[in-house]
């Protein structure tokens, strides 16, 4: 939810609409978590309660293929999907499964499955 509304997205009884050009800049990010004592505690106590997965004997696997750098949507695309879409697909990059991504519903994935990941926190 805070992702979206930092995008500019609001909830009104029409529907999600942008509250400001969704193309500018981003504002600051806010919040109780932004390098606060308490959020960084709670980032301490959850790596603490995370169980060290037991050393795996190293298993010779083909690398994953590289992945393609190209933006998922090009401007001229524009016009022919929602801003919403175009604006989503815009934020997105390609990407492969790695091993420390092969949790809950990804446990039964092979490294180097296909996916989407945020092009900034990539």
């Amino acid at each position: 939810i805070d992702s979206a509304k930092r995008l500019g997205l609001v909830d009104t009884r029409h529907g999600i609409h942008f509250g400001r050009e969704p193309t500018g800049p981003l504002p600051p990010l806010t919040g109780p978590s932004v390098n606060s004592k308490e959020g960084r505690k709670k980032k301490e106590a959850q790596k603490k309660a995370e169980p060290t997965p037991p050393p795996r004997e190293e298993e010779e696997q083909e690398p994953p293929p590289p992945v393609d750098d190209r933006p998922l949507v090009f401007p001229e695309d524009e016009d022919l999907i929602s801003d919403y879409l175009y604006l989503t697909l815009e934020q997105m990059s390609p990407c492969v499964l790695m091993e420390a991504d092969r949790v809950g519903c990804y446990k039964g994935r092979k490294v180097g499955f296909p996916g989407l990941a945020c092009k900034h926190c990539v």
